[in-house]
């Protein structure tokens, strides 16, 4: 657990003099809360005596003042301590997504609510681990030692009673609960990661009819998740819960056994009996500081299985450029012959037995239910997913003999729901060829059919599309990402279901439109829809594992 937490600190180094800061200001505040109720107790036994008033005057002022600084050094140290968090966090999160970028395509490493819950609820560990623990343990530690130090000053005695009663309170009964934590902490992030991932797969399987059946499944999925989230959840409160007993005895039985002491060395008269006040208040004013201690460890065990999960990402080696030649300007003829498809990591192919030759202007469908591999075929193209048997060949030698980035560079790609940017549709477009002319990007958008439309519009090409592409319809969003993949411009386009989630007549429309569009491309199309499959020269039909010619 501890090098998973110091790991996850070390990547907050940019914060740390603000960090450094912020334990300092808490250190402050704690022991000002701590000596003001301790002076508190003192000037109240040292005035029963009746001494003369100025003698009670620096008790006074130091009331005052520990009474006043322990609000300001408060808020001061939530100020820096958050703008330590933040900056973390931002630092954190830049480093995962440049992480992400470098071993793009992600989708092939982890599934997609997994994912989704790595950048999120796993990256706000970091500011919880240093606002929640670092913090308070590290100011915590640094207040209990100069307890110690002063009532050992005044009653050696008493301070060995202090220590030993915050070993045990405030350091053995909180480490021992994170053990326990330490295990449980992994298995509920598993769980949350579960969940978030059975709930992201149902949202996005909702819009298929074909899929309706499964939610029932998942919804009851879901609730067992929940339910064993709980369980966790409970089993934490009953342990932290027990901690915080074991603090409060510990040090309730140290100010009794300190006022046993306190009153037999007040009786020798080698203590003051303000002093043997102030020994007797001191393991209460620290009641809150190692209190503090078992939520602080708590924060570590949770931050520390969140740690595992970000460094699983970062710790992920990138993939190594395979050397070779660039790929010739023509690239045909681009074959699978018998290939096997996996994903890596995976142990089985997804798909056997595929056999596809690309030539310019052939238009290939690839059809079948979900689930039999037809993104795979795709993906095993372009590189993402391994061919692990028979042959992919590339200009007709085997692809292996090319760079991986120069046989990706033969295949533009249209995606099932093209994502679009806050941003104009003229840039949307202009994202597969950052240097296109604006008179490139017009031929995109009217071999898209797209023209009438953006005519239409006030400001024509260069209206937002607003985020994620809310102010666009589903087939108007559909063409814009057939637009983006024509203006690449490669040799080949894939489309992967073009026609999802839109309706029969856009459907038919866009399918139309894209068939036109291809022109000389190899076009490769992956739909369930078989009412387009008579459009097309060839059809791989993944269902029945042949190959039709048309």
């Amino acid at each position: 657990m501890i090098s998973d937490v110091a790991r996850l600190i070390r990547l907050a180094r940019p914060a740390r003099t603000r960090l450094i800061g912020a334990i300092l200001l808490a250190a402050g505040a704690t022991g000002a809360a701590v000596a003001l109720l301790a002076v508190s107790g003192w000037l109240i036994a040292r005035a029963s005596f009746e001494p003369p008033v100025l003698h009670l005057m620096v008790a006074v002022v130091a009331v005052r003042f520990f009474g006043i600084s322990r609000g300001v050094l408060r808020y001061a140290e939530r100020l820096v301590g958050h703008d330590a968090a933040f900056t973390a966090l931002a630092t954190v999160r830049q480093r995962l997504y440049a992480q992400l970028e470098r071993l793009a395509p992600i989708g092939r490493l982890w599934r997609r609510g997994d994912l989704l819950d790595r950048l999120v609820a796993d990256v706000d560990a970091v500011p919880n681990v240093l606002t929640r623990a670092v913090v308070p343990a590290v100011s915590g530690v640094l207040v209990m030692a100069a307890a110690v130090i002063a009532a050992t000053i005044i009653l050696p005695s008493a301070g060995a009673v202090l220590a030993t009663a915050l070993v045990i309170g405030a350091i053995l009964g909180p480490w021992t609960v994170a053990r326990a934590d330490q295990r449980e902490s992994a298995q509920l992030r598993d769980v949350q990661a579960r969940r978030a991932d059975l709930i992201a797969e149902t949202v996005l399987a909702a819009s298929d009819p074909g899929l309706a059946e499964i939610g029932p499944g998942r919804l009851a999925a879901v609730a067992d998740l929940d339910v064993a989230e709980a369980r966790l959840v409970r089993r934490a409160a009953r342990r932290a819960g027990v901690a915080n007993a074991a603090t409060m005895l510990s040090l309730t039985a140290a100010s009794a056994v300190i006022w046993w002491l306190g009153s037999g060395a007040t009786q020798a008269g080698t203590l003051a009996a303000e002093n043997a006040t102030l020994l007797v208040l001191l393991p209460l004013g620290l009641l809150e500081v190692s209190g503090a201690m078992q939520p602080a460890v708590a924060a570590a065990a949770q931050a520390a299985a969140s740690a595992r999960r970000i460094f699983g990402v970062l710790d992920t080696p990138a993939e190594r450029a395979r050397p070779g030649a660039e790929v010739p300007a023509e690239p045909w003829p681009i074959v699978l012959r018998d290939a096997a498809l996996t994903w890596p990591g995976a142990d089985e192919p997804s798909v056997r037995d595929v056999d596809l030759h690309l030539a310019p202007g052939r238009r290939i469908a690839i059809a079948g239910p979900s689930g039999s591999g037809k993104s795979t075929v795709l993906a095993g193209l372009m590189e993402y997913a391994d061919v692990t048997g028979g042959d992919y060949l590339v200009a007709g030698a085997p692809h292996a003999e090319y760079a991986a980035d120069t046989v990706r560079s033969i295949y533009a790609w249209c995606d099932q729901q093209a994502h679009l940017f806050d941003t104009t549709i003229a840039e949307n477009v202009r994202l597969s060829r950052p240097g296109a002319s604006d008179e490139q990007i017009a031929a995109a958008l009217d071999a898209a059919r797209l023209s009438d439309w953006i005519a239409s519009l006030p400001h024509g090409a260069e209206t937002m599309v607003g985020q994620f592409g809310v102010r666009v319809s589903g087939g108007q969003r559909q063409r814009i990402g057939l637009a983006r993949a024509l203006l690449a411009d490669r040799p080949v386009l894939l489309a992967d279901e073009p026609t999802a989630s839109l309706d029969r007549e856009t459907a038919d429309r866009l399918m139309r439109d894209l068939l036109a569009a291809s022109g000389d491309r190899a076009l490769v199309v992956v739909t369930h829809d078989r009412r387009y499959l008579g459009d097309f020269d060839v059809v791989l039909d993944l269902e029945a594992t042949q190959l039709l010619a048309r």
